[in-house]
């Protein structure tokens, strides 16, 4: 899975106005993708434009867009970033 995948889905979507992508250790031999959005976009058109370009229907939620822009500039970050690694 590439983020730059998600992220070009997510740019093309209408009704996203902002998100995040994060990345958690699941357990040692598997990882786990959640989406955090700010926008009117649906749900169930997000998951099948993920799922048909992305092949994975990570986990999706709406989110206030000072949460999202928390994640995407942390204190000290020096750039905006939309994938958040905490593995």
């Amino acid at each position: 899975m590439f983020p730059s995948t998600l992220a070009a889905v997510l740019e093309e979507t209408a009704g996203v106005e902002s998100f995040v992508i994060i990345a958690r250790r699941k357990n040692e031999l598997s990882d786990s993708i959640e989406v955090l959005i700010h926008g009117t976009a649906s749900m169930a058109t997000l998951r099948e434009a993920l799922q048909a370009r992305a092949k994975i229907i990570p986990q999706i939620r709406h989110a206030s867009l000072e949460e999202i822009e928390a994640l995407q500039l942390p204190p000290q970050a020096r750039k905006r970033r939309n994938f958040v690694e905490l593995r």
